[in-house]
């Protein structure tokens, strides 16, 4: 079972847009290069990490990843 099934299965489960436009979303971050990416310490809080990724914009200055950022805040608001 890939990642990306688990991501877009996920988006389902919690409802967090159409699993179509979170596979394209998805696909497209795993495609950015490492220096466009903000900076991750391992340990570090990763609230601030998806923030910055929801930040991102596309030449015409729409967010990039609106519904996967979504998706990663609602994973990260699910109590462990």
């Amino acid at each position: 079972m890939s990642f990306l099934f688990l991501v877009v299965k996920l988006s389902v489960r919690l409802g967090v847009g159409n699993p179509d436009r979170i596979h394209d979303e998805f696909v497209d971050f795993q495609l950015l290069s490492e220096s466009a990416l903000p900076p991750y310490v391992k340990g570090m809080a990763l609230d601030p990490f998806w923030l910055c990724i929801a930040s991102i914009k596309t030449p015409l200055q729409k967010a990039r990843f609106p519904k996967l950022s979504s998706l990663a805040f609602a994973a990260l608001s699910i109590p462990h």
